[in-house]
C-alpha cells in the first residue's frame, strides 16, 4: 500500500468539530477566531467533494495550480509509455502539488496575529520567543492531532474532560520533537473519540517520557503477550538474540511503563501447558512426555507486567510480536527438555495457561 496521496482529505467532520471546541474553550476567542469554525467546515466540505483531488477552495490560486497539475497528468499519461516514466512524471507532479490541506485549515483556525498576542504585556516581553515557540508546539501538534482522527471513525457525542484538556496543552506547549508531537497528537485524537480513554496519570508519564524512552518502549511492545506481560528467562538466550536487556526493562519501570518484575517458573511435569497468545500468534510450551525423573526440571526467569499508563500508551500503535523472541523462548524452554511451538490463533482466543509467578 502506497503513500497516501496529498491531494486526500479524509477528516471527520464530528471529530473535526470537538477538536474545534477544546481549542475554543481552552484558548479563547482571543486566539480562536470566531467565524474559524465555520471557514474550517467549508474548506473541509469542498475538499472532501472530489474524490480524487479534493481542492480546497474554488478561488484560490492553489486550486489553479492544482487543476494544471492535472491536466498535464492527463495529457502526458495519454503519451507514456512504460511504468518506470509513469512514476517518474508523478513524483516530479507531486512536488508542485498543493501543501498539505491540514495546515491550511488549522491556519484558518487561529487569529492572524495569535504569535503575538500571547504576548501582549510588557511583563512577558522577555519571554516573548518562550511563548511563541510554545504556541508553535501547540499548533503543530493540534495539526497531528487533525490528521488522526480519520483513525477514529466512531467519534463520541461526551465531551472531553475540561481538566483532561488543561492538563494536556499545559504538557503539549513545551513538546518540539516532532515524534513525541505527533505521540501526544494520538492521545487527543484518541480521547476526542472516546473521552475517558487515556487518564491524567497516562499524561503525565509520557510528559517525562523522552523520545528515545518512548523508542525503547515500543521495541520492548514487540515482546508483549496480550495479557501485557513480558518474559525475560533467566539464560542468555534472549538477549543474545533479540537484544532484551534487564537493564532497559528495569528503565521502563522507572518510567512507570513496567511494574516491578516478578518471578516465573514453569515445571516440566505430566500434562504441564503453557498457551501463551501474542496478537496473531499462540506460543504453545508443553511437557516431553518423559515421566521417569524424580524431580522435575523448571523452567524460570523474570516477568514484567505493563501499568496502566503503559497499557493505554501501547494500545495507541500496537506493533506486530517478534517472532525471534517467540523462537528464542522455545528455545529458552528446550534447556529443561520442554518443547515448543508457536501457532496462527483461532478467532476465538483459547482459555490460557500461565507460569506460576512468585
Amino acid at each position: 500500500m502506497g503513500d497516501p496521496s496529498p491531494f486526500s482529505v479524509n477528516i471527520p467532520i464530528k471529530g473535526f468539530s470537538k477538536l474545534f471546541d477544546i481549542l475554543k474553550s481552552y484558548f479563547g476567542t482571543k486566539l480562536i477566531r470566531p467565524t474559524a469554525e465555520a471557514e474550517a467546515h467549508a474548506k473541509l466540505l469542498t475538499a472532501q467533494t472530489d474524490a480524487q483531488v479534493k481542492p480546497l477552495l474554488a478561488q484560490t490560486d492553489a486550486q489553479v495550480r492544482l487543476i494544471a497539475v492535472q491536466a498535464e497528468l492527463a495529457e502526458r499519461k495519454a503519451r507514456l509509455q512504460g511504468e518506470h516514466e509513469l512514476r517518474a512524471l508523478e513524483e516530479e507532479l507531486r512536488a508542485k502539488a498543493l501543501p498539505a490541506p491540514v495546515e491550511d485549515i488549522i491556519d484558518v483556525m487561529w487569529e492572524p496575529a495569535a504569535a503575538e498576542i500571547v504576548v501582549d504585556t510588557p511583563q512577558q516581553k522577555p519571554f516573548e520567543h518562550v511563548e511563541q515557540k510554545r504556541f508553535r508546539n501547540i499548533k503543530q501538534v493540534t495539526a497531528h492531532a487533525m490528521r488522526a482522527l480519520p483513525e477514529h471513525q466512531e467519534v463520541s457525542d461526551e465531551p472531553v474532560d475540561p481538566d483532561w484538556t488543561a492538563r494536556f496543552f499545559d504538557n503539549v506547549k513545551d513538546v518540539s520533537n516532532e515524534d513525541m508531537q505527533k505521540l501526544w497528537a494520538q492521545l487527543l485524537a484518541g480521547e476526542i473519540a472516546q473521552p475517558g480513554r487515556f487518564s491524567l496519570r497516562t499524561l503525565e508519564t509520557l510528559r517525562n517520557l523522552t523520545s528515545a524512552e518512548a523508542q525503547l518502549f515500543h521495541r520492548y511492545l514487540t515482546f508483549c503477550d496480550d495479557s501485557g506481560q513480558i518474559f525475560l528467562p533467566g539464560d542468555d538466550v534472549l538477549p543474545a538474540r533479540c537484544g532484551m536487556h534487564h537493564s532497559e526493562m528495569l528503565q521502563l519501570v522507572d518510567c512507570g511503563l513496567l511494574l516491578p518484575e516478578k518471578d516465573f517458573m514453569f515445571g516440566n511435569t505430566e500434562g504441564a501447558e503453557l498457551r501463551i497468545r501474542y496478537r496473531g500468534k499462540i506460543l504453545r510450551i508443553y511437557g516431553s512426555g518423559s515421566q521417569k525423573r524424580i524431580l522435575p526440571k523448571f523452567w524460570g526467569g523474570v516477568a514484567f507486567t505493563l501499568t496502566g499508563a503503559g497499557r493505554e500508551l501501547g494500545n495507541l500503535q500496537v506493533p506486530p510480536v517478534d517472532e525471534r523472541y517467540l523462537r528464542a523462548l522455545i528455545d529458552s524452554a528446550a534447556a529443561v527438555e520442554l518443547k515448543g511451538e508457536y501457532v496462527d490463533a483461532p478467532a476465538t482466543p483459547p482459555a490460557t495457561g500461565s507460569p506460576t509467578s512468585t
